[in-house]
């Protein structure tokens, strides 16, 4: 009897701590950023806000997450992009140009995720400071994502602004290239 308590209470932990996995880290309500991967208008689930002036929302979760790891003796950083679904809207009548433009802000999280790894591999922290270190880092990066996707739409008009928008797809383009290096294996 004990044995087999013990069995069950083992398989329920090996489900919990593995099954995040088994679907790339997805919750039915997130889509984990992939290079290839593009939106699509049924992805947006969430109700539109009617009293906003534009005509859809991204909305994006930077998750990171530092475990330790025995064989090197040291913490280290996943950091993903989630597309989270309950949350980003569209209302009537979605273009695929207006596709595109939530396109960038999913493509955009991306990049700041990379650039956040890309400061992980380059610093050494002692454990006694990683904490705090790694928090700075979070902290500074989400800041300075928050300021380019206000940017982003400022420039573009939400999409309106046709050249900005060209402009903003180059440019994030050349830095998901430029941090390609960074991206999840």
């Amino acid at each position: 009897m004990i044995k087999r308590y013990i069995l069950i209470v083992f398989s329920l932990f090996l489900i919990c701590y593995f099954a995040p996995g088994l679907n790339n880290g997805n919750a039915p309500d997130r889509i984990l950023w992939q290079p290839g991967y593009k939106l699509q208008w049924k992805d947006f689930k969430g109700k539109p806000d009617n009293n906003a002036k534009w005509k859809a929302t991204t909305i994006c979760e930077i998750k990171a997450e530092f475990p330790f790891s025995e064989t090197s003796n040291k913490y280290y950083a996943i950091v993903k992009c989630y597309f989270i679904k309950s949350k980003s809207w569209v209302k009537k009548d979605p273009t695929d140009y207006l596709l595109n433009h939530e396109q960038m802000h999913f493509d955009m999280g991306e990049v700041f995720c990379r650039k956040m790894r890309k400061e992980f591999s380059e610093k050494t922290f002692s454990n006694n400071v990683f904490a705090k270190e790694s928090q700075k880092i979070y902290e500074k990066t989400m800041k300075d994502y928050a300021k380019e996707q206000e940017l982003y739409d400022k420039e573009t008009n939400h999409s309106l602004i046709k050249e900005k928008q060209e402009e903003w797809n180059q440019k994030i383009a050349a830095e998901l290239e430029a941090l390609e290096k960074y991206k999840l294996n």
